[in-house]
């Protein structure tokens, strides 16, 4: 990365290579970030067991209402948080660990 172009350049759509297009992916909140979850998703969700798993995310996902999901994870949560709750919820057709 050119000394010219910061992490703040990269991350608004702005890239040191002039044939290289990048996708602009942060977005204002979880509504916006869950808009395109449709019933029989596919998810992929990093982390590992509680370290690193995307809560928040999780709990707007079950807000959402989005079912019939294939989540792609290395466990299948545990307790009642995270992908616990969301298997809890029904909201899960399979998982893929």
């Amino acid at each position: 990365m050119s000394a010219q172009y910061g992490q703040q350049d990269l991350a608004f759509g702005r890239s040191p290579r002039k044939d290289v297009c990048v996708v602009n992916k942060i977005v204002p909140g979880l509504r916006e970030a869950l808009a395109g979850i449709h019933d029989g998703a596919s998810i992929m969700i990093g982390g590992f067991g509680n370290a690193g798993m995307p809560r928040e995310l999780i709990d707007a996902l079950i807000d959402q209402g989005a079912r019939d999901l294939t989540i792609v994870n290395n466990n299948a949560g545990n307790g009642d948080t995270g992908l616990a709750a969301l298997l809890a919820a029904r909201r899960v057709k399979k998982i893929i660990c």
